[in-house]
């Protein structure tokens, strides 16, 4: 068959020309492309098989991580014993005890919480945070691979839509390649051909496929629901040690005990050190203010202006609040310095 090519007027061998395009670089791309698909299904098959093994190492390491709490739990009263349930309250009230409850601003913030709280702890986020990782690491790589699964297939739609030419140079028709062309001419002129002609018979390259939306946000929903689940999971974890307290009646008091003379050892503690915590605080957000490059620019326009008062209490660092304040004087280098705090710092440990 021969086909008229819509450019110089020269004749061309349609046979000839399918030739030349399958010796070119299109092959050898085809080629690359059906080898990497195999490698890839080879190897789901692989993770596939491990999967089902994978699953049972992982009911192995449940049950082991379930033994190893509720040893720790028998063994040492301080293990997970930061959560005010109704334990705690009854041993105060059978060995008439003040209460403990409510807590105190700055022991809810460190490390305390109430069983029914549906704000996490300090380190309750930071354990929230390590269990999303490999989940966030996931969509991260889903991402690029669906962002890599669009732009070839855009590209590869490219090139159906629009390749209908191509180029011819001296030297095409015996092999030689266009490289080796342009080192051959150091400098010299080449002619270059731009000559027009319909692919749409003979396909070199697959045909382009998009993901469907629907199953992109389908692997987005499973992995967004696995993120959803660690946070769920700290809520649940809470439920361990009331699990436990059901199985050993007579620890769950032992460990409650323990709770409340820890939480009133602090708070005395606590109180005797409030002077150096606020001393403490107090100088550091000065060094802040001295340090801040845009409070130095701002000194520099306007020298007598006045540092603004802090908006946050210095015993606990949280926003004060207009009916829970209290003033509260310290030594500081020498000198006696009056601060509004809020009055949890201020508080006795028997309130």
């Amino acid at each position: 068959a021969v086909v008229s090519t819509q450019s110089t007027g020269v004749d061309m061998d349609f046979d000839m020309l399918t030739n030349e395009i399958e010796s070119n670089s299109i092959q050898y791309i085809r080629n690359r492309l059906k080898v990497i698909f195999i490698q890839a299904f080879e190897l789901a098959k692989t993770m596939a098989r491990w999967a089902s093994k994978i699953f049972y190492i992982s009911i192995i390491l449940i049950i082991y991580d379930a033994y190893s709490y509720e040893h720790s739990f028998y063994m040492d009263d301080a293990f997970d014993n930061t959560t005010i349930n109704a334990s705690l309250k009854k041993v105060c009230k059978k060995e008439q005890k003040p209460k403990v409850t409510p807590l105190r601003r700055w022991e809810l913030k460190e490390k305390y919480h109430l069983a029914v709280s549906m704000a996490l702890s300090k380190d309750e986020t930071i354990e929230v945070i390590k269990k999303s990782l490999p989940s966030i690491f996931a969509m991260l790589a889903i991402l690029a691979v669906v962002i890599s699964d669009f732009l070839f297939a855009i590209t590869l739609e490219a090139f159906q839509d629009n390749a209908r030419f191509g180029i011819s140079f001296p030297g095409m028709e015996q092999g030689v390649s266009f490289g080796s062309v342009l080192e051959q001419a150091a400098g010299e002129d080449i002619t270059i051909r731009v000559e027009s002609y319909d692919l749409s018979t003979d396909k070199c390259l697959p045909g382009p496929q998009r993901t469907d939306v629907s199953i992109i946000w389908s692997i987005f929903a499973l992995v967004i629901t696995s993120v959803i689940s660690c946070v769920i999971e700290a809520y649940f974890c809470r439920l361990r040690a009331d699990i436990c307290n059901a199985f050993y009646p007579k620890r769950e008091e032992e460990r409650a005990m323990f709770l409340y003379r820890k939480i009133m050892s602090e708070r005395r503690a606590r109180q005797q050190q409030l002077g150096l915590i606020l001393h403490r605080e107090l100088s550091s957000r000065e060094r802040m203010e001295e340090f801040s490059f845009f409070k130095r620019v701002k000194r520099l326009v306007s020298p007598s202006s006045r540092p603004k008062p802090f908006n946050s209490s210095l015993g606990c660092k949280l926003p004060l609040k207009r009916d829970n304040t209290a003033m509260y004087t310290f030594n500081k280098n020498g000198q006696e310095v009056t601060a509004e705090i809020c009055s949890d710092c201020v508080k006795d440990p028997s309130e």
